[in-house]
């Protein structure tokens, strides 16, 4: 260690001595040494020669608190996070010597290594003193405990003192040469420092006997008495009557009564001095005035022209507010009427999407009609049929239409369903969802036999984001039981790779108050850009995301929001401002 370093280590000291000059070079040393516990102490020594196997393959210094990597290579604890950053596998840094993938799981604390680093050998604390002691750094504690060479801070380095002290000089200097060893003057009997003692006898006690300054000859008093004394010395020097205008002449009174009745001349010349001075400084303050006097009138004309400015803008402003007022109006009207032509196309797209839908059906219904006439037809030739067929081949045969009629059933089926979804779907990112039967669906999730119900498809656009919602009426996770919970879903559309991912846009989630209509719960969030709820989906929908203490149960279940058995919940999808969202 140099001297620099040595230095250092002794600035350590200070803020934890205490009045006990034992009790402080006890509390000094220990602070100097280090711990030696089976962690690693937090100083640094000077090691006589560090294994190489001691060394963190990150900080390349000793490794402290050791951990072993898989490689079998260590790195000390506070260095592990900053070696792995944000990956949990990485290539070990020795790359040529092990060439080993790690893993941040796979490390342990490794004791073996820690007492081996331990028992390094190291140098006193202060070789650069004369010390030569070599030790174990576990040792070093107890070296530096019984080391002669040891120094150390004042007491009172604290208070400012600066000094550095030797074993066999520490008491001494606290007890007696210190500058900031408290000190009680005889005299006033005030404490002050060591160092600053002299200075207060001398200018500063009240109490200390002094002798008259002007040297009038009066017995000493306190130095306290001395400003009373002052206004009755008669050898107080005094400023002659024509200071004011230069002379600097002063002396005891007599003195300067002979100097103002002898030195009338040069008074008279510094009065004419004084005088022409002046009379100077008032043309040039005479000046001034005149000149801010005609800046006041400059400003004061600006001021009325600014006033006639204001009056004109205050009309024109007026007129303004009259014609946006107007155009406002107008765009009023233009939007109602945008309003309504839209809806007639939403209403136009919609009726020949149910047109279609209906005669799908209708045909699907009539094949089922004829299907099952003709079952029933072979059914009744059955006899008749098998002897030109036989038995088998007529029983195929009413196999496989079953099966048609069958698949027709459930295409029909699907084919409602869609039906009805399209006919219910927002394409304003807006879900309105009604929920019937809510005690018994309640009572089910508590029962275990629903524990959550999704909302039908709802949708930012034509070709926009596709959506549902999530609700658990017995709650989950931190609300199970106590509330019912809501969480919002978005789900895999037809238009996904033409959307910006992950989505980003605002969500509200609503239990709308059937009573006053005054009392909805509301609770809107910005989605999470890194969370996987929100990125593109890979299968049916993503992870819901939501509130799981939506709303108390004792709360909820209130003619306020539970009406007829019913609830009604509601999302809203923040549609503005979508980036490349695609258009119909």
């Amino acid at each position: 260690m140099s001297d620099k370093d040595s230095q250092s280590s002794m600035n350590v000291f200070g803020p934890s001595l205490t009045l006990s000059s034992s009790d402080h070079l006890t509390a000094t040393l220990e602070n100097l040494s280090l711990s030696s516990s089976i962690e690693t102490p937090g100083d640094t020594p000077e090691f006589v020669h560090l294994d190489p196997s001691c060394h963190c393959i990150h900080c390349k210094l000793v490794v402290r608190d050791a951990l072993q990597l898989i490689c079998g290579h260590h790195v000390c604890k506070r260095c592990l996070n900053p070696l792995f950053g944000d990956q949990e596998h990485k290539r070990c840094p020795e790359f040529e010597d092990c060439g080993y993938d790690i893993s941040k799981a796979e490390v342990f604390p490794d004791t073996y290594k820690r007492r081996e680093v331990l028992n390094q050998k190291v140098f006193c604390t202060f070789k650069s003193r004369g010390c030569d002691a070599v030790v174990a750094w576990k040792d070093l504690k107890n070296h530096v405990l019984r080391c002669m060479f040891a120094i150390f801070p004042c007491l009172r380095a604290s208070e400012g003192c600066t000094a550095i002290l030797t074993r066999d000089q520490f008491d001494s200097h606290i007890n007696g040469t210190c500058d900031f060893l408290p000190v009680t003057c005889d005299h006033c009997k005030e404490i002050t420092l060591r160092g600053k003692f002299m200075a207060h006898i001398e200018t500063d006690c009240p109490k200390v006997m002094i002798h008259c300054p002007y040297l009038c000859g009066a017995p000493e008093f306190p130095r306290e008495q001395l400003e009373t004394h002052e206004e009755q010395c008669p050898n107080k020097p005094i400023l002659c009557s024509f200071s004011c205008i230069g002379c600097k002449f002063k002396g005891v009174e007599e003195v300067v009564k002979q100097h103002e009745k002898n030195d009338m001349a040069s008074h008279l010349l510094l009065l004419s001095t004084y005088t022409s001075k002046m009379e100077d400084q008032n043309k040039t303050i005479s000046a001034e005035l005149l000149d801010l006097k005609q800046e006041k009138e400059k400003w004061q004309q600006q001021a009325i022209e600014l006033e006639g400015q204001c009056n004109d803008l205050k009309k024109e402003n007026a007129a303004a507010k009259k014609s946006a007022n107007e155009l406002r109006l107008m765009i009023a009207s233009q939007g109602e009427r945008g309003i309504n032509l839209e809806r007639k196309i939403e209403d136009k797209a919609s009726k020949t999407v149910a047109d279609k839908l209906v005669r799908d059906v209708t045909a699907i219904r009539e094949t089922n009609q004829s299907l099952g006439a003709r079952i029933t037809n072979l059914e009744r030739a059955g006899p008749i049929v098998g002897e030109v067929m036989g038995p088998a081949q007529v029983n195929n045969k009413l196999r496989h239409l079953d099966k048609q009629y069958t698949l027709h059933d459930v295409r029909l089926a699907e084919l409602d369903l869609r039906f009805q979804i399209l006919e219910t779907a927002n394409f304003e990112g807006v879900l309105m969802w009604k929920i019937r039967d809510y005690n018994r669906r309640r009572q089910e999730a508590v029962n275990g036999r629903t524990l959550s119900l999704f909302s039908q498809p709802f949708y930012t656009g034509r070709h926009g984001y596709k959506m549902c919602g999530r609700v658990y009426l017995n709650g989950d996770g931190t609300g199970k039981e106590t509330h019912l919970s809501f969480f919002f879903v978005i789900m895999k559309g037809d238009y996904d790779a033409l959307l910006p991912w992950p989505f980003k846009q605002r969500v509200s989630l609503m239990l709308k108050d059937q009573d006053t209509r005054t009392q909805d719960i509301c609770d809107t969030f910005t989605p999470n850009a890194v969370s996987n709820s929100f990125k593109r989906p890979e299968t049916e929908m993503n992870v819901a995301s939501g509130v799981p203490k939506f709303i108390a149960h004792n709360r909820l279940e209130t003619p306020t929001y539970v009406q007829d058995d019913t609830i009604y919940l509601m999302i809203k999808v923040d549609t503005s401002n979508i980036p490349n969202h695609p258009n119909p």
